[in-house]
């Protein structure tokens, strides 16, 4: 509607969409795109940028590439770090070396390599932990004997110790998951309060429920003995995790026997599609300031929805929250929806993860967001 503004209509409200379009929406060059069509985008010749660094040297698919100053930037006096030298590593230990050689001056370490740091005093110093909005959950199959009982999903849910998990397994930052949506990702505007924290605690850890939970399962299920699989990801800290659990559910489930499938996360999303999985552990990261970002999932016909469960109570409250234009009523609304889903347990909570980087105290400025993993470079300086 004019040279500098452009309006947009919506089909309905969408609490998130300024946040969207400040952060998600990003403008592309449209003579570039006439230029080169389906290749636009896939070499750092054939981009154009608007931010504070213009990317160099990456051809599609090379390991490494360059950010270069943007000289055209508005605010472009302010961007103190002329060139960052970017490099892809395989493994957290290489990244972990590298950076202790004084090789890198930035990077991202998970898993057991965030262990060793911890017990090194000069490289603890330089460690970085930012809560982040991602999720760790578990799905279960509800078409399997034990994944379709819902009183073995909530002693399942009841025998982890969410705390432990986190500080003495993890030790990244990583903090319970309260309910089926992370902390940081709204302020529920009837109480002033997180969203998180005003929805309830439906995490807590009790070895005697889970204890009488499961006895209730192994009547209702007609037996004494079984095993079931937990499917995750090939990551350290995906299988420390799962044997974490593993170790948990068997002390409170006598009877119980968990085995454990670590594979590749493609192989893992492949078999979660097919519905080839009784239990499988999975990550989410919301990238919006909604409690939607979170229980959209779950919602019928959500493609990440893995275990194709659909409760009608909760469809029906997901759908009255989107057509809702009266703020506190939409939050009650998602709050019910969420309590909604902690009670049935078909999808557990397990922890909101933390991301891990090491920075090196040669630099300032380095800035990470709740909601992205990436680190903003645009502030950073040497001392």
């Amino acid at each position: 509607i004019g040279k500098y503004k452009l309006q947009v209509t919506l089909s309905r409200q969408n609490p998130s969409f300024n946040y969207e379009a400040a952060t998600e929406y990003l403008p592309v060059n449209r003579t570039l795109v006439k230029k080169y069509g389906a290749k636009y985008g896939t070499n750092s010749s054939r981009v154009a940028a608007n931010g504070p660094y213009i990317l160099k040297k990456w051809n599609g698919t090379k390991t490494s590439w360059t950010y270069v100053k943007n000289p055209q930037y508005y605010a472009a006096k302010s961007v103190k770090i002329k060139r960052v030298n970017v490099q892809v590593v395989k493994t957290d230990s290489t990244a972990e070396k590298l950076f202790a050689a004084g090789k890198v001056q930035e990077t991202k370490i998970s898993g057991t390599t965030v262990t060793g740091v911890a017990n090194n005093t000069k490289l603890k110093k330089q460690m970085r932990k930012t809560l982040t909005t991602a999720v760790t959950l578990q799905y279960f199959n509800t078409k399997t004997k034990l994944g379709g009982n819902q009183n073995f999903r909530l002693a399942a849910s009841a025998a982890i110790n969410r705390r432990v998990l986190t500080t003495k397994v993890n030790q990244d930052g990583s903090v319970p998951l309260l309910n089926m949506v992370a902390k940081g990702v709204a302020t529920d505007p009837n109480t002033g309060k997180d969203f998180a924290v005003s929805t309830g605690n439906y995490t807590r850890h009790s070895d005697v429920k889970a204890k009488r939970l499961w006895a209730r399962a192994k009547r209702e299920l007609g037996g004494n003995k079984f095993t079931i699989n937990l499917l995750v990801n090939d990551t350290d800290g995906a299988k420390n995790v799962a044997e974490y659990i593993q170790s948990q559910w068997e002390k409170d489930m006598p009877g119980l026997t968990v085995t454990i499938t670590s594979v590749p996360l493609t192989q893992q999303i492949n078999k979660m599609f097919k519905q080839n999985f009784q239990v499988s552990m999975f990550g989410w990261t919301g990238d919006e300031p909604d409690p939607t970002t979170d229980l959209d999932l779950f919602t019928k016909g959500n493609s990440i929805n893995f275990s194709n469960y659909v409760d009608k109570r909760y469809n029906t409250l997901m759908t009255q929250a989107q057509s809702e234009t009266n703020t506190k009523k939409r939050y009650a609304l998602l709050k019910q929806a969420s309590r909604r889903l902690s009670k049935l347990g078909v999808f557990s909570p397990i922890y909101q993860q933390a991301q891990v980087n090491l920075v090196s105290s040669q630099v300032g400025g380095i800035k990470y967001s709740t909601f992205s993993t990436a680190a903003q470079y645009r502030y950073a300086y040497w001392k």
